[in-house]
């Protein structure tokens, strides 16, 4: 009897109005996202090499020819118009799901949270009546035409929504965040430029950054369910979202949000609106007139859409007689019952799929853990060894890929990385490689502690094991214990920036491995230990080294640090150019051409007004949607005429 209380409070009538506005706009945005994030423009550079590596989340997902993915793209973008324009509406659902999807599963290396969103919410737009209001389907229908749809079609997408703020407060208790570290020197941004007339850039980045982001996550989606907290939600969401478009480079998603969040308020909010405006205005919008009937829901008198679960048990006293719960009612009920139960379960999987993480627990993408985690690669070291003869050989990072961009941070893709690898060099005749041993030494610092291995350089990752529901046994532990650490590394690189040293690198290694590092000519480098015990091997000594102990480094010369403590070694590098230490700022930049070409673009670029702005980045973005739709004309002159390939064909930017 549950069940079908449940399914009569889901199948409430409500005004379809603010659901196809929300419709409209999701449309819109993937539109623009196909050609910007979504990566038209590098489909070629990504898999129109058969010999690059690439990452699919099965190993086994099959790749078509290059103009295919041309094809799909097509079809996509197609797909995206037609849910934006509400045209086939169920039909541009389904291909724009299904081919997106592809696409997201076919990289991995491109995965991030809102990308996952934007998957998510077109599931949920084809299980929809989104085409019931402002919609080419509407007209094409008429017995949809501003009809009453389910309250089911209100209930999944701001529970979607709600979750997405949630859980990334829920994320945002990580004791680095609460602590200000994940995202430090956020606050020298000049949005926050009315703050620091009160408050240190430090301040900024603690208070508003760190504390005022973990509360507006936790409290935002709470305040939409209400109407007297909505009208503040919606403002500290949009100033919020607003802020995040000028400072990150996170594509659509700020505005995808700030598109989607009026879904919270009352269904027939845009009719209220249409209504306001004068009648030849109102000709050109869509109707402001109350939604027809529909038999399918319950009560079809709509009512207030703030009503609460606790109402459910009341429902069965209704009259609702012409109301039958159906298999295909059954069926969607269950359907968003298990989506449900999913969303809320998945970003705390972390005890299943073992296999997927590092330093940091979940999926990542999956987990709403946004900037949460800040990092930074400081060396990585890819060296092959022949099992047959013994020679060994250093690889750049990343060779054999479109891109290096975290294929070393995470266990699974370095394990593809290596497998594939393996299988490169050996049809390389030049190389003359038959069995490949593959290392990989990654140094990577999390959230502003020391740089520190991430892998075992002693495995041999070709044949390492690795399973997506067990630990990886091979990949170094974070040094946590190390993280108070912070505070006096912080200390310790201004007073060393305070002396004119150039940088300043803090290291963490484990006992039993060592560092191999080179100076190159007019650099002076020294090395301090902070705590461990260490041996140098340079100039064909060896010197041992305790804490608070220091040593000048040879330059032009590669020197050894072997950590020979039971306990982790913790040093730093201080070094700086001889050439630099007298030269002023602008010396310094007058003597590299490319910093000086660089500067000259700034101040040129600060010249311009904000209308020559404006028309810049209309003319670089016309110029990449339109090489991008030669790529797909020429894709599909291939396919229908069998003849050249995509590579003769596709016009490059200097071209065009």
């Amino acid at each position: 009897m549950f069940v079908i209380n449940v399914a009569h409070f889901l199948y409430r009538a409500e005004d379809p109005a603010a659901l196809g506005v929300a419709r409209f706009f999701y449309g819109l945005i993937m539109l623009i996202d196909i050609f910007e994030e979504r990566g038209l423009h590098l489909l070629e550079q990504r898999y129109g090499d058969p010999d690059l590596c690439i990452f699919p989340l099965f190993n086994d997902m099959p790749v078509f020819p290059l103009e295919y993915l041309y094809a799909m793209y097509l079809v996509m973008i197609l797909c995206s118009i037609g849910i934006m324009l509400g045209f086939m509406f169920k039909l541009s659902c389904f291909g724009f799901t299904v081919i997106y999807w592809y696409f997201f599963f076919l990289n991995k290396t491109t995965w991030n949270n809102h990308s996952y969103l934007y998957g998510l919410l077109s599931i949920l737009w084809l299980f929809s009546n989104a085409n019931f209001y402002w919609s080419v389907d509407s007209l094409i229908w008429p017995s949809i035409y501003n009809k009453q749809v389910p309250r089911l079609n209100y209930f999944i997408i701001k529970f979607q929504l709600f979750i997405l703020y949630f859980y990334a407060g829920i994320k945002k208790l990580d004791a680095d965040w609460t602590s200000g570290y994940s995202m430090a020197g956020l606050g020298k941004s000049w949005v926050f430029d009315p703050f620091h007339f009160f408050f240190s850039d430090e301040t900024v980045d603690y208070l508003f950054v760190h504390i005022g982001g973990l509360v507006f996550d936790l409290s935002v989606g709470f305040l939409f369910l209400y109407d007297k907290t909505r009208p503040l939600g919606y403002f500290l969401a949009y100033f919020f979202h607003g802020m995040n478009a000028i400072i990150f480079n996170i594509g659509m998603f700020s505005y995808m949000c700030m598109a989607m969040i009026p879904i919270f308020s009352a269904p027939n909010w845009p009719k209220k609106i249409i209504g306001k405006t004068p009648w030849f205005i109102r000709l050109l919008l869509p109707t402001c007139s109350s939604a027809q009937e529909n038999v399918e829901c319950t009560n079809t008198k709509t009512t207030h859409h703030t009503e609460t679960l606790k109402n459910i048990t009341s429902f069965k006293n209704e009259k609702d007689c012409d109301w039958s719960f159906t298999m295909n009612k059954a069926f969607k009920c269950i359907f968003f019952t298990f989506y449900v139960a999913i969303q809320l379960f998945l970003p705390f999987s972390h005890s299943i799929t073992k296999g997927y993480n590092s330093w940091t627990d979940g999926l990542y993408g999956y987990s709403w853990d946004m900037m949460v985690h800040s990092w930074n690669t400081q060396h990585v070291v890819v060296k092959v060894i022949d099992d047959v003869t013994g020679e060994k050989q250093y690889l750049r990072p990343g060779a054999f890929t479109s891109s290096k961009s975290r294929i070393f941070s995470h266990p699974d893709m370095i394990k593809q990385y290596a497998t594939c690898l393996s299988k490169r060099l050996t049809e390389v005749p030049d190389l003359n490689i038959t069995s490949p041993k593959i290392y990989f030494d990654v140094w990577t610092s999390l959230n502003k502690r020391y740089q520190q291995r991430r892998l075992d350089p002693r495995v041999d990752l070709v044949k390492a094991p690795w399973s997506p529901t067990k630990d990886t046994p091979w990949l170094m532990p974070l040094l946590v214990e190390l993280s108070p650490w912070r505070a006096r590394l912080e200390e310790l690189k201004k007073v060393s920036s305070e002396k004119n040293y150039s940088d300043v690198v803090f290291v963490a290694d484990f006992p039993g491995l060592s560092l191999e590092n080179f100076i190159a000519e007019d650099i002076e480098a020294n090395i301090t230990v902070l705590s461990g015990l260490v041996v140098i091997e340079a100039n064909g000594k060896n010197v041992t080294l305790a804490a608070n102990e220091t040593l000048s480094l040879p330059e032009n010369d590669t020197h050894i640090v072997y950590t020979i403590s039971k306990t982790p070694s913790c040093y730093m590098y201080i070094s700086h150019n001889k050439t630099w230490v007298n030269m002023t700022d602008d010396d310094f930049i007058n003597s590299d051409e490319e910093l000086k070409k660089s500067k000259l673009a700034k101040e040129e670029w600060k010249s311009k007004t904000i209308f020559e702005k404006l028309l810049w980045f209309l003319n670089k973005k016309y110029r990449l949607y339109k090489q991008d739709v030669y790529q797909i004309y020429f894709a599909m002159k291939m396919i229908i005429d069998m003849g050249t390939t995509v590579d003769d064909k596709v016009l490059k930017n200097d071209e065009l």
